[in-house]
């Protein structure tokens, strides 16, 4: 079945409901590099129980739609996508899977609540930015950051790729 872009604007999506716990948290801020350094006292409230603190990058990633993708209404075959699947990465130009933009999210909120918030996530108040490239699994993210008192533009670049892979990136701290 051909994918059909009408069938997507048309689609009325179900309410999704996620629960989380502690664990999940904590899982989550490892795998966007919390912890790296196990002598950082500043990462260890996002990934021990005791005054668990969550990254505001979090809230997006459990918003994400669930796998409607894979509904046969759509005409996509989710088995075969770009994060995954060296042959279908390489058929859509890229020289293998890519990295899923919600992890480079992640990646990129770690940063900037090190530099900007002092890992306080009540300091991270509203941010915007626009994926410019992809990411590839093991891409070195070097995080650019400008401040003008409570407001901070950033850029991310893939030092391996030397592209800039986020752009016109916008954070509100408080």
């Amino acid at each position: 079945m051909p994918f059909d872009p009408r069938s997507l604007l048309e689609k009325e999506f179900r309410t999704i409901r996620h629960t989380y716990t502690a664990k999940d948290c904590m899982l989550y801020a490892l795998g966007v590099g919390m912890g790296m350094d196990p002598l950082d006292e500043e990462c260890l409230p996002f990934l021990y129980e005791d005054g668990l603190k969550v990254l505001p990058s979090q809230a997006v990633m459990m918003a994400h739609p669930g796998f409607w993708a894979k509904e046969d209404a759509t005409g996509l075959d989710w088995v075969k996508v770009l994060h995954a699947v060296p042959e279908i990465a390489r058929n859509a130009g890229f020289r293998e899977p890519i990295l899923h933009g919600l992890c480079t999210l992640g990646v990129t909120t770690h940063a900037l609540m090190k530099t900007c918030c002092d890992y306080d996530p009540g300091r991270f108040k509203r941010m915007r930015l626009r994926f410019s490239a992809p990411v590839y699994p093991g891409d070195t993210i070097r995080t650019e950051i400008w401040r003008d008192g409570d407001e901070v533009a950033f850029r991310c670049k893939s030092l391996e790729q030397d592209k800039i892979v986020i752009n016109n990136g916008y954070l509100q701290t408080g």
